[in-house]
């Protein structure tokens, strides 16, 4: 179920100990993907395009659609 979904929205709750961890994580991967990609500025342009490209695909697939 989605939250959108919920019935209580945008009225939920959330285990901060669930969430927290995950959050933690994601943060670190974002940094780590900020530093491969300030490493690689010659490309620029061209890792920006393939980062929204995967974003879109990603998205896609979380909402289960084919592109």
């Amino acid at each position: 179920m989605w939250i959108w979904q919920q019935e209580n929205l945008p009225n939920f709750i959330w285990d901060k100990n669930v969430v927290e961890p995950m959050l933690r994580e994601a943060r670190l991967n974002q940094g780590i993907l900020l530093g491969k990609m300030a490493s690689q500025s010659h490309d620029k342009k061209q890792n920006k395009l393939n980062t929204l490209l995967a974003n879109i695909v990603n998205s896609s697939a979380i909402e289960a659609l084919k592109l």
